[in-house]
Parts: structure tokens; C-alpha cells; sequence
């Protein structure tokens, strides 16, 4: 036994070993009762902060203890990068403007810049331990996220539940998009989507 402890070894060690075992992988509830725990994604925004370790930590505690009361437990883990805030960490990174590029492109310009962000995250958040399935991680910004939105978005339209009434928009007119709380003006506006 070495004489003085190396918790940078120990701790790739138990990675490595949860990893290689697959400790923390969602059985699809096949041998054991499901335990689902939704949270919400971190936005891809900058830096994580004690925030956000302080916020996952809780359900980590219930994800441990409810593994411990024998569930297979459903623990996805993703990251929120699709919207404003990420809109916004690209054009502080990039310094340019939504506006000044095609939308295609600059939605091209996020997903690259975002990938090195949610490294980061997820790196983090392995580096503490956390019990989430990876294999389940999944991008707000992604295709798939997009069709189940939409679909859901569908289903409620065709449930009566979404109207297709003219509602007041908060955003900035130039930009098309909703402003932060701090200078939000109301608007009327008329968008291309309509039901």
C-alpha cells in the first residue's frame, strides 16, 4: 500500500472500472423495476459553476440510493444547446451576430463550437462521479430532440390544447428571437409558423 494517498490515481481508476463494468448502464428495465430521474439539461452557456454541481447532486444522491434499493434506474444526462444563451456564447466566441450569416450557417458555427463546451461538461461531471448513463446523452440542438418537439408539439395541436390565436411576443424585433428579461419589450408579431 503506497504510503501516501493518490487521489487523481484512485480516481481514473474507479472511472476506468465503472466505465469497463458498465456500473451505471440502463438495462431497459429487463431484470429490474425502472427508476427514471429527468433533469433538466445544463445549458451550454460557458463554464459550469458550483450551481451546477450542487443542482445534479441531489439527483445523484437519489439515483445512488435508489441503485441501492435495487432499480435499474433511467438516468439520461444531456446538454440544453439549443437556444439563446448558447446563441450567445457563439457570438461572444466567435464575435459575430446571428444575423450577419445565414441561419444555416450559423447554426453550423454553434454545433461546432458547442462540441468543445459540452466536452468540458461532460468531462466534469465523469471527473465527479456522476452515475449517469452516457449512453443515453442526448443535445437539445440535435435532429432527434427536434422531430420528438415537434411531434409533441403536433400532438397537443391535435389535441386541442394549442390554439392558433395571435399572442404577445417579448422579444427584439431585429433579431426575431426572444430577449433576456432584463430589456424585454412587447410585441406583436406575426410569426412565418402559424397553425
Amino acid at each position: 500500500m503506497d504510503k501516501k494517498y493518490d487521489f487523481q490515481k484512485s480516481e481514473k481508476q474507479l472511472t476506468n472500472f465503472w466505465e469497463e463494468n458498465q456500473i451505471y448502464k440502463y438495462g431497459q428495465g429487463k431484470e429490474r423495476p425502472v427508476y427514471s430521474i429527468d433533469t433538466p439539461p445544463p445549458t451550454v452557456s460557458g463554464t459550469l459553476h458550483i450551481g451546477h454541481v450542487f443542482s445534479y447532486t441531489q439527483a445523484e444522491i437519489i439515483a445512488r440510493f435508489k441503485r441501492m434499493q435495487g432499480y435499474d434506474v433511467f438516468y439520461p444526462l444531456g446538454f440544453d444547446d439549443n437556444g439563446l444563451p448558447t446563441e450567445r456564447l457563439v457570438e461572444r466566441d466567435k464575435k459575430i451576430r446571428a444575423g450577419q450569416v445565414p441561419r444555416s450557417q450559423f447554426r453550423n458555427i454553434c454545433v461546432e463550437t458547442i462540441e468543445k463546451y459540452e466536452t468540458d461538461f461532460r468531462g466534469l461531471f465523469q471527473k465527479l462521479g456522476f452515475s449517469v448513463d452516457w449512453d443515453l446523452s442526448y443535445q437539445t440542438v440535435s435532429s432527434l430532440s427536434q422531430k420528438i418537439s415537434q411531434r409533441s408539439f403536433l400532438n397537443l395541436v391535435k389535441m386541442k390544447r394549442l390554439t392558433g390565436k395571435s399572442r404577445l411576443f417579448c422579444g427584439a424585433p431585429s433579431a426575431r428571437r426572444p430577449s433576456h428579461r432584463q430589456s424585454l419589450i412587447l410585441w406583436n408579431w406575426n410569426p412565418a409558423f402559424t397553425i
